[in-house]
């Protein structure tokens, strides 16, 4: 498994409260994480760090070379009717994304196998 994310002694503030206090993590391939936590307790923080979004007070954060992150914020306002694939995947054609395996397994990940809509 390779490495996707790495956090050595991260320190994340915000104002005077210390929101994430010199944590260290990995993310491999093939990871997948749950984070659950108390309101206030920085679940979103620790994810706007590992998406790039947030940055730190101290410590390192590495990302592996070509590794592209993209997440839906929790204050996103998206259509009522729209599926996890269109939020996903946006205005993009079937023909665009079809074809890449790694968008494909995104995909089902989410939405396991029958409810992915033939994606797989």
């Amino acid at each position: 498994m390779a490495n996707l994310v790495n956090l050595e002694r991260v320190t994340v503030h915000s104002g005077i409260t210390t929101v994430l206090d010199a944590i260290s993590l990995g993310v491999n391939t093939g990871d997948r994480i749950g984070v659950v936590g108390a309101n206030g307790g920085g679940k979103s923080t620790l994810l706007g760090v590992l998406a790039k979004t947030r940055t730190i007070d101290a410590g390192r954060i590495t990302h592996a070379g070509g590794l592209r992150v993209a997440a839906v914020a929790q204050d996103d306002e998206l259509p009522p009717t729209a599926t996890v694939r269109e939020v996903v995947l946006g205005a993009a054609a079937e023909h665009e994304w079809s074809g890449q395996a790694g968008v494909r397994a995104v995909i089902s990940g989410l939405l396991g196998d029958e409810r992915a809509g033939g994606v797989g």
